[in-house]
């Protein structure tokens, strides 16, 4: 590579804001929080975040679209690596696929450093899956411990 290739970091593509539940281990929250635990990890429709303060899935998917939306303008024939967390990655690349909320899961999670290639060739007015939460290149079994 000849040259850095250019970063830019956009606030709008930040994890989920999990209120009361950042920085907790996924044990303390399945305590505290076991209502909560569940309906993030797996019913997106049915996570209400008012008890924890934190964003809903509408939320972040509402946060992140005008984010790619901005990428697809700016950059609209080039390759481009967004790099975020797996929660909202999960639930902004499966609503950009056409996925309603309850079946932002549908696919399954992402692991922790997974790759997921999606394309526009419209401008963003559709997305085509090309791969999904790829961990090949790792050389190593992912476990349910790594998937978000």
């Amino acid at each position: 590579m000849k040259s850095r290739p250019q970063i830019t970091l956009l606030s709008r593509l930040a994890e989920f804001n999990l209120g009361k539940m950042e920085g907790m281990k996924f044990t303390e929250v399945q305590e505290q929080y076991p209502e909560e635990f569940i309906n993030f990890r797996n019913y997106p429709d049915k996570y209400d975040p008012i008890k924890i303060g934190g964003e809903s899935y509408p939320d972040v998917i509402e946060r992140m679209t005008p984010a790619i939306m901005q990428i697809v303008t700016e950059y609209p024939t080039e390759n481009v690596m967004i790099v975020s967390h797996g929660a909202a990655l999960n639930a902004e690349m499966n609503h950009l696929l056409g996925a309603s909320l309850p079946n932002l899961k549908k696919r399954g999670g992402l692991a922790n450093t997974s790759t997921t290639t999606i394309e526009t060739k419209n401008a963003g007015q559709s997305f085509e899956l090309i791969s999904w939460n790829d961990t090949t290149y790792l050389n190593r079994r992912i476990d349910k411990t790594d998937i978000v």
